[in-house]
This record gives C-alpha cells, structure tokens and sequence, in this order.
C-alpha cells in the first residue's frame, strides 16, 4: 500500500506516534510519504515531504513558552490565521493524492481538516482515510495501541 501520513509537526508526543506508525508500516513493506512543516530526514524509509509554509511561526498542538514567538498553538489562531496554514497543509497532500491507497491525518487540527478536504475534493479516487485523534496526554502504552493498528492495517491491506 501506498500511505500518506500527515501531522502539524515533527512534534514530541503526536509526532513520535506517528513516527513509530511510519516506521512499523515501512517495515511490513508499505510506501510511506511521511508530511509535515520543517520535515528534514524525517522517517527512515518514507518518502519525506515538506509542508510550505508561507509564515516562519511554526503552528503547534500546545504552545511552549520557551520557544518564544517561533510557535503559536492552533487553539490561539484566528479563523483567518487557521485558513492561511490550512492551505499549506492541503497543498502538500494534493501533490500526492492520486498515488495514496490510504490518507491518515494524525491529531484534530489542521491535519484532520486538511485530509478531509483533500479526500472530498478527490472524491473520485479510491482510498481509505484515517484520522488518528488523540488529545495531549500520550501514555506509553499508545504505542502498543498504535502497533496494534498497524497490524489491523497489514493484515487488511496487504502491501
């Protein structure tokens, strides 16, 4: 299968989770595209790809102080800020869609918004959305949960 995984960030609770679920995918023989601002080397194995963003206040789940003025958590947006990164979110799913079997959007945020618009304005393909949404507290033991999911996915879906 080809999958795409999309997530606000490289994160630390979230963006961990995913990693683990790109990583668990790859290694059963899945084509990953792993999506987020700021990417880099991303996951070993995936197709890396950039979010363009068009600001250089990188949009978060919850709002460190320490990083000062380079973060704003989404909740703290306004409708205009939030349909600004939106766009950028969708864009870099749309320069993939038609080669994904499966969308999942990782968190409710700007990823859950941006895969369910991409999948209905791409109505006419066929693939399978997931949304993986959970709130701020990760407990070790999602990691299990989210291996579990794997499992379900490759054993549906085989590559």
């Amino acid at each position: 299968m080809k999958v795409g995984i999309l997530l606000l960030n490289k994160g630390r609770g979230s963006g961990q989770v995913a990693k683990k679920h790109a990583e668990y995918l790859i290694s059963h023989g899945h084509d990953v595209y792993f999506i987020h601002p700021e990417v880099g080397k991303g996951v070993i194995g995936a197709r890396n790809k950039d979010v363009y963003l068009d600001n250089k206040v990188l949009p978060v789940h919850e709002y460190l102080p320490s990083a000062g003025i380079a973060q704003k958590a989404v909740s703290s947006m306004s409708y205009d800020e939030v349909m600004c990164y939106l766009s950028a979110y969708e864009n870099a799913l749309e320069d993939i869609i038609q080669e994904l079997d499966i969308i999942i959007g990782h968190h409710a945020n700007l990823t859950a918004i941006a895969t369910a618009n991409v999948a209905q304005l791409q109505s006419q393909f066929r693939f399978l959305v997931l949304l993986c949404l959970y709130g701020f507290h990760i407990q070790p033991s999602m990691f299990h949960s989210h291996q579990c999911y794997c499992s379900f996915l490759i054993n549906t879906f085989p590559a």
